[in-house]
């Protein structure tokens, strides 16, 4: 099983401070991204990559991303 550490630590790695509320249920990753300051193909890259790196994570079965921005 993978622990939420990791799961934190590489979306962290990914993502930086812009990742916020990492949780980990029944193998579902779910976080949120502050994409602010971002164009749409920098939105898109680090939405595939989280996906990508958590998704491949032992037990983790799906990653759901909320992606937000101040305006």
């Amino acid at each position: 099983m993978t622990d939420l550490s990791v799961i934190q630590s590489t979306a962290t790695a990914l993502a930086g401070a812009r990742a916020s509320a990492i949780k980990l249920q029944d193998g579902i990753v779910s976080l949120v991204i502050d994409v602010s300051g971002l164009d749409i193909p920098s939105r898109n890259q680090m939405e595939a990559e989280l996906k990508a790196k958590l998704g491949a994570l032992p037990t983790v079965t799906d990653v759901r991303i909320v992606m937000t921005a101040e305006k």
